[in-house]
């Protein structure tokens, strides 16, 4: 439980051999944040994100996950409300996807 509402691009540079990463519990909002797209955790396998502010639609230009070789993916309580099919076609090794408790109610394409 922190207030984090913003992570630099190299937040997390020096961790290239993180392999789980437990962001929950903030106030962290994708909007003008390209954390996910730019920062280098090649190695990252579990990432849990519940409980933060994503909001609306979730989509593969707002979060990307390509560089990460992501097993289990925790994005609940995130007040989503759709997702667009594209966002988790690079995630090949996903495993485990948690989207519940949030409010989808569409899958775009």
């Amino acid at each position: 439980y922190n207030t984090i509402e913003k992570i630099e691009n190299e937040a997390f540079d020096s961790l290239q051999l993180l392999e789980y990463l437990d962001l929950s519990y903030n106030n962290h909002n994708l909007e003008n944040d390209y954390f996910f797209q730019k920062c280098k955790l090649d190695k990252l396998k579990y990432l849990i994100y519940k409980n933060n502010c994503l909001f609306g639609e979730l989509n593969n230009e707002q979060i990307i996950f390509s560089p990460f070789n992501l097993v289990e993916l925790n994005l609940n309580y995130n007040n989503l409300k759709s997702i667009n099919s594209s966002t988790f076609e690079t995630c090949s090794n996903l495993i485990k996807l948690d989207l519940s408790f949030n409010q989808i109610e569409e899958l775009n394409r």
